[in-house]
């Protein structure tokens, strides 16, 4: 009876063991995202009529910035208009 009490023990352990060391754990670094930014002039047709307006890379609204908590977001930001200057505003950043 013991030595069955103890086999199932081990066969337990061995088998938590065997689940823990299957699971996938990922360690989070924080890392440095940086982005290349050109604004420039484009046409767009947001309301269905052609208008002359700002883009960032060709999109309007501009590019997603994809990070995660702890990263540094590095951004060069180029100013392709000639008569207009540029500001950049960190909505939703902390």
């Amino acid at each position: 009876m013991v030595e069955t009490l103890q086999c199932r023990r081990i066969l337990t352990s061995l088998l938590a063991l065997y689940i823990l060391s299957s699971i996938n754990v990922q360690t989070v670094m924080a890392g440095t995202q940086f982005y290349d930014w050109e604004v420039s002039y484009a046409y767009k047709s947001p309301d269905c009529y052609k208008k002359l307006g700002m883009s960032i890379n060709g999109e309007s609204p501009g590019p997603t910035i994809y990070a995660q908590q702890g990263d540094t977001v590095v951004g060069k930001l180029t100013n392709g208009m000639t008569t207009e200057n540029v500001a950049v505003h960190w909505h939703g950043i902390r």
